[in-house]
């Protein structure tokens, strides 16, 4: 159990209340080319990675994210997993996101742009049009957590609910990292963790029964 004091559980209510009241992509610009790697776990035993990489193209801010895993027993390959999104923002403004997913076999695909006063959304799920402040879950960007938020591998839209957590020393890792953790809701109960600098930090979620953590490499 973790035993807070007063002032910080008051600076974490007052950083999130203030993450909430800024425009979408403001919350994140200082993360925007911050590139991050992370080895991913099922219940502790390594099965990948995610990797997300800024490049430039003119003005525009391109954010490359792979994950690729894989779980195998012996000599068999029992579950693969493979994802790319390259994500387009224009300053501290997000302009689009196409994705290619293969979960196990099958084939999920989005694309998402801002057009207009929303963002129009078309995938596996379906087709629809967003909210302008409206943000993929690529998880990167802190700003997910103040945005509505659709789903980086097939477009639907999550019904999201946000709770700040403590100031805490990540799971799993060496002790030396500290980040503060969210609980966010979109249809699994997902835990995300923002380091001091408001880099992304950490990801905990359960997936067909394991517990699936992600460590900075």
């Amino acid at each position: 159990m973790t035993h807070e004091r007063p002032w910080l559980r008051l600076g974490r209510r007052a950083m999130l209340a203030g993450l909430l009241a800024l425009p979408a992509g403001a919350a994140g610009a200082a993360l925007l080319a911050t590139d991050r790697s992370f080895r991913v776990l099922a219940d502790g035993r390594p099965i990948g990675t995610h990797a997300v990489r800024f490049s430039r193209r003119g003005e525009a801010l391109e954010a490359s994210s792979t994950i690729r895993l894989a779980v195998t027993v012996g000599p068999l390959t029992v579950f693969r997993f493979t994802h790319q999104a390259v994500e387009t923002w224009q300053g501290q403004t997000f302009v689009r996101i196409e994705s290619q997913t293969n979960d196990d076999g099958t084939k999920l695909w989005m694309r998402a742009m801002r057009q207009g006063g929303g963002v129009t959304v078309e995938g596996s799920a379906g087709r629809h049009i967003a909210p302008a402040a409206a943000l993929p879950s690529t998880w990167w960007n802190r700003a997910v957590l103040a945005a509505p938020l659709f789903s980086a591998q097939d477009g639907q839209m999550y019904d999201k609910q946000v709770t700040a957590g403590p100031l805490e020393t990540l799971p799993g890792g060496d002790g030396s990292l500290r980040g503060w953790r969210h609980s966010v809701t979109v249809g699994t109960d997902v835990d995300v963790w923002y380091d001091l600098e408001g880099r992304w930090a950490g990801l905990r979620f359960h997936r067909n029964g394991k517990l699936i953590t992600y460590l900075p490499e």
